[in-house]
């Protein structure tokens, strides 16, 4: 009877459990390969550092011409931090009023911090894993009735993120300048 209690009790508490942290040579890993992108401003690299599942196509050309317009900058730093509670993985609405957020769960963040005089002073990649990698996360339709929906309903279309349609990829931050006074963050395009 124990056994039964104690192998139901690891199935239902199973979904609860946090997301567990990637290896530190996993980490280490993907930190290389993440600066060594930069440092040859690959943003085929980048793109091979990102997980693609679910995101449609015109997504997947945005963040590609997102990557190009990044790495053109020179990185100083970049880190892995953990997720910035002030920037949670919101879901957001294209123009056609599709839902998206991340395609895995956030539990990391790409820290990278530009050379003075470039267009951005620093930004944040959100950083997810998948069997044990890490890769860079992209926008994907929210699935109905999935436990990736924000609590209560809650969504966002705002440009707080970089990039086309309102896509979540980089935020960029540029000093003082151009900053939106609600959030601190650059504006898309600014």
């Amino acid at each position: 009877m124990k056994l039964f209690i104690s192998a139901l009790a690891v199935l239902l508490l199973l979904p609860f459990q946090s997301v567990r942290a990637a290896s530190q040579d996993e980490e280490a890993r993907f930190l290389a390969a993440a600066k060594a992108a930069f440092e040859r401003h690959d943003a085929d690299a980048l793109m091979a550092l990102t997980c693609w599942d679910r995101v449609p196509d015109k997504l997947k050309d945005s963040g590609k011409k997102q990557y190009a317009r990044d790495v053109v900058q020179t990185a100083t730093d970049i880190t892995l931090i953990n997720p910035d509670p002030k920037f949670p993985d919101l879901e957001w609405k294209d123009t056609d009023g599709v839902a998206y957020r991340s395609n895995l769960p956030v539990i990391k963040q790409l820290k990278i911090t530009f050379a003075p005089g470039g267009r951005f002073k620093d930004g944040t990649y959100p950083v997810g894993e998948k069997d044990g990698q890490l890769y860079l996360l992209a926008p994907a339709p929210v699935k109905i009735g999935s436990r990736d929906r924000q609590p209560h309903g809650e969504s966002r279309s705002d440009t707080r993120f970089a990039g086309n349609l309102n896509r979540p990829a980089m935020r960029l931050h540029d000093g003082f300048a151009n900053r939106q006074p609600e959030t601190g963050v650059a504006r898309a395009g600014a």
